[in-house]
């Protein structure tokens, strides 16, 4: 992991921060995958996130070092690097960073793009929806999907991840408290439209066949915004 960051053009003498803007790093070639089709640039904090905690476990500063390469690149870039999973572990290690090392990485601006869905897939949080009488506010996904029926389209885990990360964040960050605590709570009341046993979700169906049957999944993973939810005290 560390290597990669010097393969990306990272360096100490000088510093100079590396280019990170791919989908994939083959790391037995120490190269770009060649497998390719967008960008991913918010894997930046995710590597800063994995050499910081090794800096934490070891105490070697090199490992540190490129964790602050890592996320200078992240904290260098102007316009929202988020795909879909990685940003927030960039914004909770820039906030740590912060608290621990006093470097200054723009945690306002990094938060305002893991809600904010102006990026290369349309992905943020839902705000101001409400599907048949629920509200959806909180859960995190595409907006305004082109998948399947189109609409909003939220994932069960990726909320839970913005979750793990965000919270905890406000530990090194206090300035955002408020604001995360609202919207966590808007999202755990969303979450449970997912749980099937509180609530019979009627979709279209998807037929798996795995040799012997056909059987028939309720995917409690994701929702999207054709979705008719029905209280399972109607059923």
């Amino acid at each position: 992991m560390l290597k990669s960051v010097y393969a990306m053009g990272g360096s100490t003498t000088p510093w100079q921060i590396p280019s990170m803007n791919y989908q994939g790093w083959d790391y037995a070639a120490m190269a770009p995958s060649a497998l390719h089709d967008h960008n991913e640039p918010e894997a930046a904090g995710a590597i800063a996130w994995i050499l910081y905690s090794a800096f934490k476990v070891t105490g070697n500063s090199k490992y540190r070092v490129g964790a602050e390469l890592s996320m200078e690149y992240l904290n260098s870039l102007t316009s929202n690097p988020s795909y879909e999973l990685q940003l927030p572990c960039g914004v909770y290690i820039a906030a740590k960073m912060n608290a621990e090392l006093g470097t200054n990485y723009d945690i306002n601006k990094m938060l305002n793009w893991c809600f904010n869905n102006d990026n290369i897939r349309s992905w943020g949080v839902m705000s101001g929806s409400n599907w048949g009488g629920y509200d959806v506010d909180g859960l995190i996904g595409e907006i305004n999907s082109s998948i399947g029926y189109g609409g909003d389209y939220p994932f069960t885990m990726n909320t839970f991840e913005l979750i793990g990360n965000l919270v905890p964040m406000i530990r090194y960050d206090s300035r955002f408290a408020t604001a995360i605590g609202k919207w966590a709570l808007n999202a755990a009341n969303a979450c449970r439209l997912f749980i099937r046993n509180i609530y019979r979700l009627q979709i279209r169906t998807r037929q798996v066949k795995y040799g012997l049957t056909n059987m028939i999944l309720i995917p409690i993973l994701l929702m999207n915004q054709c979705t008719s939810i029905i209280p399972r005290t109607a059923q």
